[in-house]
């Protein structure tokens, strides 16, 4: 695990306690929950450990201004009517020279199709015939990440007036790192995050002791005016019905070596894509952009 290489390879706890505050963000699990070898395949297929934490120049660095949803609204304009929306498929059976989609809303048949959500989705599906054992397994093994995100709105950036960035990191059993996420249009705001161990246990409580025990902790970091917000919201990513969980799958201890193979590899007309099967920016959005291009290759060769 990362927890078993940090303790080996690691003698100071506050760096201890950095790369635990830091990997939850990241993975949203706990440093025992984690393969070492996916950890460091993580951190290569984004240029190594840095750019993955960074701001500036890094993979926290950019935001699309009218919000993420702004991306695949557009591509929906693009696709127009072949775009059916609340139609999720609850079975794939694979029969000759074609594939048969079923769901509440009907059936669509098609000569492949390429399956783009994660793992822990990707297995609630039923097919016909059933998927290969080590990808069934590889499935099995892998979860989403657990994760709260926290939006804090204020009349003015007080910690920028304080002389402080805005962004922490923190061992507390609440929030383990901070961001400024002020928009464009100038609304000052911090973005927390409660991941891992602390979002299982603060997404069981009562909303609004997650708010107090979140704002508590940033006034301990920021001071007291952290607690003025003028605006709170949160969401607990596990209960998102079609992520359920945030911001990825990660691997366990052995998946990779004994099924990671698996994880890729068509099964007859089925192709999967989906950033978690990216070599490249794996867990983000542009390892999404490779795993598409990759199964749309596969697919215009078959």
């Amino acid at each position: 695990t990362l927890e078993a290489m940090k303790r080996r390879l690691i003698p100071s706890q506050d760096v201890r306690d950095l790369l635990d505050a830091s990997m939850r963000v990241v993975f949203g699990a706990e440093p025992r929950e984690i393969s070492y070898l996916h950890f460091l395949f993580y951190a290569n297929a984004a240029g190594g450990l840095l750019p993955l934490i960074d701001v500036e120049g890094g993979a926290q660095q950019d935001r699309f201004v009218d919000g993420a949803q702004s991306l695949p609204d557009r591509l929906a304009k693009d696709l127009g009517d072949a775009l059916h929306l609340g139609s999720p498929v609850e079975a794939i059976e694979q029969t000759g020279a074609l594939v048969t989609l079923r769901g509440p809303s009907g059936t669509v048949k098609a000569r492949h199709v390429i399956i783009a959500v994660p793992p822990n989705l990707a297995a609630r599906i039923r097919f016909e015939p059933q998927l290969p054992a080590p990808l069934d397994m590889l499935w099995q093994r892998t979860p989403m990440g657990s994760t709260i995100k926290c939006h804090l709105l204020y009349d003015r950036k007080f910690w920028k007036e304080a002389g402080l960035s805005g962004e922490a990191v923190s061992n507390s059993d609440v929030v383990s790192v901070v961001f400024d996420n002020s928009t464009h249009q100038g609304q000052p705001a911090l973005l927390a995050f409660v991941v891992g161990d602390a979002a299982r246990r603060w997404g069981a409580q009562d909303p609004e002791q997650r708010r107090q025990a979140v704002v508590d902790t940033l006034v301990r970091m920021f001071g007291p005016q952290a607690a003025r917000y003028t605006h709170y919201q949160d969401l607990d990513w596990s209960q998102e019905l079609w992520t359920r969980g945030c911001p990825n799958c990660a691997f366990p201890p052995g998946a990779w070596t004994t099924l990671g193979q698996a994880s890729r590899r068509p099964v007859g007309r089925i192709h999967w894509a989906g950033t978690e099967t990216a070599t490249q920016w794996y867990g983000f959005m542009e390892g999404a952009l490779e795993a598409a291009e990759r199964a749309a290759t596969e697919v215009l060769r078959a």
